[in-house]
């Protein structure tokens, strides 16, 4: 009796561009961000680096630490979070300043500041969604 091979009948994909790309981010990400790239979002956004490092659950202890070495991997990965969730909402406002000076200021509808919001997983859905909805140009 001889035994039957297996032959898959979906060939391996090589890896696209695209996905080389995600795959060098999560990299970065599982390296750890720099304490600049960290600087660079809390400029671009205008706010302090206590807001920032509140956003991303950084305690400032911790933050004081990170000056001199890299964000975690978890801090990394939320930093990333905040730096897609501005390029949502520069996409569905239209004008980058718009669009940062929205996310810093109380939003009637979200109940606080978007930004302020996004420093939890349910939080920053909520802003994604809302800003899905501009996009879509759903009455809000």
């Amino acid at each position: 009796m001889g035994m039957d091979v297996f032959e898959p009948t979906v060939k391996p994909q090589a890896v696209s561009p695209q996905s080389s790309s995600l795959y060098n981010e999560i990299a970065r990400i599982e390296e750890g961000y720099s304490f600049e790239r960290f600087e660079q979002l809390g400029q671009t956004l205008g706010v302090t680096q206590k807001q920032l490092a509140d956003t991303l659950g950084i305690s400032s202890s911790t933050l004081s630490r990170r000056r001199a070495t890299r964000l975690s991997a978890s801090e990394s990965n939320r930093l990333y979070q905040i730096q897609q969730l501005l390029t949502l909402a520069e996409r569905s406002i239209g004008d980058p300043q718009d669009a940062r000076h929205w996310l810093r200021q109380p939003n009637f509808h979200l109940g606080s500041a978007p930004l302020e919001l996004a420093s939890t997983a349910p939080g920053l859905e909520t802003v994604e969604r809302y800003l899905q909805q501009i996009s879509d140009g759903v009455y809000i």
